[in-house]
């Protein structure tokens, strides 16, 4: 169960070191982190590994696993939640 964050972890690594923020100097990787300038994807990835993390701790899902946190590795966003609120806007248009 440990493991089932890695992906979404390891994306928010290289987005952060790949944004602005670590650009500037003087700047550390925990500065960037909690950031509020940080880059859209960033923040996104941030959310994601939060919910991750937190759905570990959560005993609804002690039973069920951790849910599998679908991430595109190209564009750094999470597909699951992207899908499910384009559905939800389709639903209600």
């Amino acid at each position: 169960m440990s493991s089932s964050c890695a992906a979404v972890k390891l994306n928010l690594i290289e987005c952060i070191k790949k944004s602005e923020c670590m650009r500037g100097e003087g700047t550390t990787f925990h500065d960037c982190l909690r950031s509020k300038t940080l880059d859209d994807d960033c923040q996104v990835l941030r959310r994601a590994f939060y919910d991750c993390r937190r759905a570990q701790l959560d005993n609804r899902y002690r039973m069920r696993g951790n849910p599998a946190f679908d991430v595109d590795v190209d564009g750094d966003k999470l597909l699951e939640d992207e899908k499910r609120k384009q559905a939800q806007q389709q639903a209600l248009n």
